[in-house]
């Protein structure tokens, strides 16, 4: 069986919070204020220079990494992009364009009851048609394909909600539940 957070579960779970928000104060913000703060390097210690180090001989400058890069035939990110392009695949930018073109057309959908489909479908209408079903299906949905020159069953207007959850399958959170994740 399954939990559900009543109102009463949600007030507790709030004051849970505002207890350890309160406490927030305590927490330490600088190294003066914990007890062992010996033995920590200060800002000002770190040493920000490469040059600075005991033994920076074997560290590269950014010359010599490009150096090493470019000899070794990398190419750079827009190398990479034509090459992809002069194949004929798609960066995501086309993708997207093209994606926003097909989209461009569709300004909304349109529900229409017809006692027979008409010959040819317009774009962006479901078409429902009477069925022999009562209560909420009683109609078929169909869309017509204008490249097939056809028209599809899309579904009915039955909806079946038998495999789902109700409210009484579920017990509400208890305290020492929500306590349990502090």
């Amino acid at each position: 069986m399954g939990h559900f957070v009543s109102k009463e579960s949600l007030l507790y779970f709030k004051q849970k919070l505002d207890t350890i928000l309160a406490k927030k104060e305590e927490i330490p913000v600088n190294f003066s204020q914990l007890n062992d703060d010996v033995g920590y390097a200060k800002k000002t210690d770190i040493i920000k220079k490469v040059s600075l180090l005991e033994n920076d001989s074997r560290y590269q400058t950014a010359s010599d990494v490009e150096t090493t890069i470019s000899g070794k035939g990398y190419q750079t990110a827009e190398q990479v992009n034509n090459a992809i392009i002069s194949k004929g695949y798609q960066t995501a930018a086309n993708v997207q364009t093209s994606i926003n073109a097909a989209l461009a057309d569709i300004t909304g959908i349109d529900f229409k009851v017809v006692s027979s489909l008409p010959s040819t479908g317009v774009k962006g209408t479901i078409y429902m048609m009477s069925n022999s079903g009562t209560n909420n299906n009683v109609y078929d949905e169909y869309i017509y394909l204008a490249d097939a020159k056809k028209y599809e069953k899309i579904g009915t207007t039955d909806v079946d909600l038998s495999n789902y959850y109700n409210t009484s399958n579920f017990t509400a959170v208890t305290n020492s539940e929500i306590d349990s994740l502090f």
